[in-house]
């Protein structure tokens, strides 16, 4: 647990345990920055699953990845470390996890807000708002429309 001061900084910290803890990860700490808040998520065991089978495979590498969550009060982002796996199976990849899309820079739900904002008015106004790029939140909004 990183080193708070105050009970302001422990309420922010019991928080973000309670929003920011997807399955197979633990928060390990956060970094309250100026701008922008970072989360540190650790994994609670090495191995990883299978994508194709869903079974326990190997894990060749942990690749650190950095990815924009929706804000707290400033920009959020959240630091872990996805596999990339070999199974019996015979596939070879990236872990799936279920906060993120297979190749994406943002958690599935900053993407829901995103889009929900482009249904609603512009690309570039839904893009100013979360901070984005106007052809990323276009993006968001046919991803999100698809069935």
């Amino acid at each position: 647990m990183p080193e708070v001061a105050g009970n302001k900084e422990k309420g922010l910290y019991d928080f973000i345990r309670e929003k920011y803890e997807p399955e197979g990860f633990v928060v390990s700490g956060f970094s309250n920055l100026d701008n922008e808040i970072i989360v540190a998520l650790g994994r609670k065991k090495r191995e990883a699953i299978c994508p194709s089978c869903h079974k326990a495979a190997s894990v060749e590498m942990l690749r650190k990845k950095l990815i924009r969550d929706l804000d707290l009060i400033k920009k959020c982002y959240i630091e872990f470390e996805q596999a990339k796996i070999r199974c019996k199976c015979g596939y070879r990849g990236v872990e799936k996890l279920d906060f993120i899309g297979k190749h994406s820079r943002y958690t599935r739900r900053f993407e829901e807000y995103a889009a929900n904002l482009a249904n609603a008015m512009s690309f570039s106004d839904a893009a100013r708002i979360c901070g984005i790029d106007w052809k990323s939140a276009r993006q968001m909004f046919y991803r999100a429309r698809r069935p």
